[in-house]
């Protein structure tokens, strides 16, 4: 039995393969499954992940050669990005966030990608230094909400 009479007994196969690879579009679907069976034909063994790879790589050279994307296969995105507007609460914190010293605001900046041990190693700084002044900072700026803080497991207490 030759190996196109095996390729055609499993021909929906293929073709819901293509169709899949080509986000719906039938016409390509076809005409890459037609060109796979020119592909494959000389093959003596073929499994199912063989021609899928086949049919992918089938169709990436068509649209390489093509060099055109139709507008029909963009999908629209709508824009849900929202512009930031800060709560009372929030913008309360940035207030105090502005009066900290400068040093505080640079380490409490740092202490949001870094660790401690990081920071103090980074720019040659004393650890206890480092520690002391970004929890200033902290309680400076949270007040009262320090303690809720304080118990919360954030980054920059895993040292």
């Amino acid at each position: 039995m030759s190996i196109l009479n095996e390729l055609s007994k499993k021909d929906s196969l293929w073709r819901e393969i293509a169709l899949n690879i080509t986000m719906g579009d039938n016409m390509m679907a076809d005409e890459i499954t037609q060109l796979m069976y020119l592909k494959i034909m000389n093959y003596k063994r073929f499994n199912i992940g063989f021609v899928a790879r086949v049919l992918k790589h089938i169709y990436i050279d068509i649209l390489r050669k093509n060099k055109t994307v139709s507008l029909d296969s963009m999908y629209y995105l709508e824009d849900s990005t929202n512009v930031f507007e800060p709560t009372d609460k929030e913008n309360e914190y940035l207030d105090k966030t502005d009066r900290l010293k400068w040093y505080q605001k640079e380490l409490l900046s740092e202490s949001y990608d870094r660790s401690i041990r990081e920071i103090a190693s980074i720019y040659n700084i004393n650890y206890g230094f480092v520690h002391r002044e970004i929890h200033k900072a902290l309680k400076q700026v949270l007040g009262d909400d320090y303690k809720m803080y304080n118990n919360s497991n954030l980054k920059y207490k895993k040292c």
